[in-house]
């Protein structure tokens, strides 16, 4: 069977979606993450839409690798993602990062399971 690949490049590609730099609406700037509505507000008014905007085969890839992180990252790991792209919005500080991402994939992707129980589908191929 052919394994799926994925790769912390593709996280830090979505992530950057919200990086320094990147033109984000007022409505959106001014969200508190700690809020749960307001990262569905985040994800579904904005992420979403900029994800969409890629082809098929990198959506696909950014998804595997958002599952793969939350199954097997760290959270040093999963901050160090967020935090290299400058992100112009601050994490939540009263979720842990792991529920954070969790949250972000519930609303990206209709609370579909992220859970992995089989690792060896997984190949990962490293930064890109």
């Amino acid at each position: 069977m052919k394994t799926k690949k994925v790769s912390e490049g593709y996280i830090w590609r979505f992530w950057a979606f919200m990086g320094e730099g990147y033109e984000i609406p007022a409505e959106i700037l001014g969200l508190n993450l700690n809020n749960h509505a307001s990262i569905e507000k985040l994800v579904n008014s904005f992420l979403k839409p900029e994800l969409e905007l890629e082809n098929i085969s990198w959506q696909y890839r950014c998804k595997e690798s958002f599952r793969f992180a939350i199954n097997f990252w760290t959270d040093y790991e999963l901050k160090r993602s967020y935090d290299q792209t400058l992100a112009q919005l601050e994490l939540p500080t009263q979720i842990s990062i792991r529920d954070f991402y969790i949250l972000v994939w519930n609303f990206l992707f209709d609370y579909e399971s992220f859970l992995i129980e089989d690792k060896s589908l997984y190949e990962d191929i490293g930064p890109f």
